[in-house]
């Protein structure tokens, strides 16, 4: 690509939102995180195409709708210190903005592949020294990791004894016990009982025993419930709002 095509793309993508803002104008959806206020938002998804789901300017879904609200809302709860290290993993643009407008943290990204992140690594073997992480947040990533016990125990060790992480995953509240199949390995195959190539398990209701198992104290939080009805349609937050998995170091366990 040539400098002058560069120059034309970045251009190009820093117009787009601002078309998309005034091209899906409306009052019925209001983002919280671009603050746009839309028509409607976009269908997404990869087996199961959701309806209005996912905002045509910052690119965000339920999900990170509802935790840049959780954030706002537990502000003082949640980012209470100064100068606090706050590990974002598999970074969200969208959520990485949030954080960094309102934590006033020193933010650090984590990703496999992605050259775009302050560290490559990999979630099962962590390179950061015993209880030296403040905050921890990672969403939608553990479906993806075959030996998700083991990046469960590293988060548990990096983090500090008074500090917290919250790790969202998809999660049917219908299924009692987590479904995984190690000899299900094509894409296909994934696809079709996994419901996304790359997933491998579907965590069920007792993905909170699981945190608790390497050592974690765990708040399941129902924060989407103090929204009515109608707000709950207006950001945007899906049919079955995620409950946040809210988890700190057990420091005394039995």
């Amino acid at each position: 690509m040539t400098k002058m095509n560069k120059h034309f793309q970045l251009a190009k993508n820093r117009i787009r939102p601002y078309y998309s803002r005034i091209r899906r104008f409306g009052f019925s959806r209001k983002c919280p995180i671009c603050k746009s206020s839309l028509s409607r938002f976009l269908p997404f998804g990869v087996s199961n195409i959701r309806d209005d789901v996912l905002c045509p300017v910052c690119g965000s879904l339920e999900r990170h709708r509802l935790i840049a609200m959780f954030f706002k809302n537990q502000r003082d709860r949640l980012f209470n210190k100064k100068s606090r290290r706050f590990l974002h993993i598999a970074p969200e643009a969208s959520i990485r903005k949030i954080v960094k407008r309102i934590g006033k943290v020193d933010y650090l990204s984590l990703d496999l592949n992605s050259k775009s992140v302050s560290i490559r690594g990999d979630l099962t073997s962590l390179c950061f020294p015993d209880k030296s992480i403040d905050m921890f947040y990672c969403s939608h990533v553990l479906e993806h990791i075959p030996a998700d016990t083991m990046a469960m125990k590293e988060i548990r060790r990096i983090l500090k004894d008074d500090g917290w992480a919250i790790l969202q995953v998809p999660l049917d509240e219908n299924r009692e016990s987590t479904f995984e199949d190690p000899t299900i390995v094509s894409e296909d195959d994934r696809l079709r009982v996994f419901g996304h190539p790359d997933h491998v398990r579907i965590y069920g209701t007792d993905y909170a025993k699981r945190l608790k198992e390497a050592g974690f104290i765990v708040e399941r939080i129902d924060f989407a419930k103090q929204f009515s009805h109608g707000e709950k349609i207006r950001y945007g937050f899906g049919n079955n709002p995620e409950k946040i998995h809210f988890c700190q170091p057990n420091n005394n366990p039995d």
